[in-house]
């Protein structure tokens, strides 16, 4: 099974980013998306956002559901102040049943913000049927607070996020982007108990150069924001982080194996 994970924020580069989806299509049963704008409004605002991404993404991926967790209405200058949903968008093959659905909070709630900056964190969740057993697919933003590092805040909200998948029987994965450095009790917390592939494959970046261009000459490089955690009973069988300018993210690309149990 492959998993496709990326945050198409600042600097979406649209066209690129949708060729990688139709060419990463035929290949993958679950694509997981942060920041992705819905609307009927096909605008583009400052950020380079694509207000209508989610309902773009349907189009081009047939023979898929999706699932839209919103985190926050943003306004938009581009539509007159009017404001447009911004969340977490889960896309899975429709041949994979699926048991469940939905989302929470772990820190703040759904509100309205003057722009893509809160202190907000969410987590949207799908439970698949494989076999006779179950594959949980966790997707996750995290609340946007800089330094990211420690605090408060992103200490309850990692604490939070590991109670609910403590509690959750079976295989499970959760990817996304934390907002959060990897040296942090923070990572540490969330991560109880699975396995944190940035950590095993030695990943370096998870920011285009998109990112670094934009932040060349700060004292602090924010160089890992993006993570995938497995539980311990799935196999990954490859994990790799293509140097692809779809945002200012990079796209997280994991095929894996479920147990045969499942």
């Amino acid at each position: 099974m492959q998993l496709v994970c990326v945050n198409a924020w600042m600097g979406l580069r649209l066209a690129a980013f949708t060729e990688f989806i139709k060419k990463s299509a035929p290949e993958t049963d679950i694509f997981c998306f942060q920041e992705v704008y819905s609307s009927r409004h096909a605008l583009v605002n400052a950020q380079g956002e694509q207000l209508n991404l989610l309902e773009l993404l349907s189009r081009e991926l047939p023979g898929f559901r999706v699932a839209f967790h919103p985190k926050h209405l943003v306004e938009q200058p581009t539509l007159s102040g009017a404001s447009v949903p911004l969340g977490n968008a889960i896309f899975v093959r429709e041949v994979i049943p699926t048991l469940g659905s939905g989302g929470f909070f772990p820190i703040g709630k759904f509100e309205h913000a003057p722009d893509e900056h809160c202190f907000v964190g969410s987590v949207q969740f799908e439970k698949l049927q494989y076999g006779s057993g179950t594959l949980l697919v966790v997707n996750v933003h995290g609340m946007s607070e800089w330094p990211k590092g420690d605090s408060k805040k992103r200490l309850e909200q990692s604490l939070r996020i590991h109670e609910y998948l403590a509690a959750e029987p079976g295989p499970k994965l959760m990817c996304g982007d934390f907002n959060t450095f990897p040296d942090t009790r923070s990572i540490e917390c969330v991560g109880q108990g699975l396995v944190n592939l940035m950590q095993k494959f030695n990943v370096e970046t998870t920011r285009s150069q998109i990112n670094r261009q934009r932040h060349q000459g700060e004292p602090i490089m924010d160089t890992i924001s993006d993570y995938v955690f497995t539980s311990p009973d799935i196999t990954v069988d490859s994990f790799e982080i293509p140097e692809l300018e779809v945002s200012d993210h990079l796209p997280l690309i994991m095929n894996f194996s479920l147990p045969k149990s499942a």
